[in-house]
């Protein structure tokens, strides 16, 4: 048997705080503000979508930082887009990895992918498709 904690907490509202968290990572390692122009997009990483998210985490960059803050509360890789200083994607864990579910009842860590860049590089994206 083994004891666990069960508290019940809102995933949109986790994944509102992860982009809040990308937003304060860009300025603080490279000065850039995400205007209302601009898009950011979490995705929490299920096995699947951790797979997808790679690809575009290896892409080139123009910069890339990572850290472990708070021995495992808050770890982040982030890599900073070639063209445009607002193109970022991240990859950020919470809480050391926590197990999450969600309203399915998969389990998957509080690990979470952040795309940003300005809404149009998004629209144009979509529309090719």
């Amino acid at each position: 048997m083994v004891r666990a904690l069960t508290v019940p907490i809102d995933g949109e509202k986790v994944e509102k705080l992860v982009g809040f968290i990308a937003r304060g990572l860009m300025w603080h390692h490279w000065k850039i503000v995400l205007g209302p122009d601009c898009f950011v997009d979490v995705l929490s990483l299920t096995e699947r979508r951790e797979a997808l998210f790679n690809r575009y985490r290896n892409m080139r960059a123009r910069d890339r930082v990572r850290n472990n803050i708070g021995n495992g509360a808050l770890v982040y890789e982030g890599a900073q887009g070639t063209d445009n200083p607002q193109v970022s994607v991240w990859e950020v864990s919470i809480l050391g990895g926590a197990k999450m579910a969600n309203e399915d009842g998969a389990d998957f860590t509080s690990k979470f992918g952040v795309m940003t860049g300005p809404q149009a590089v998004k629209d144009r994206a979509e529309r090719l498709g």
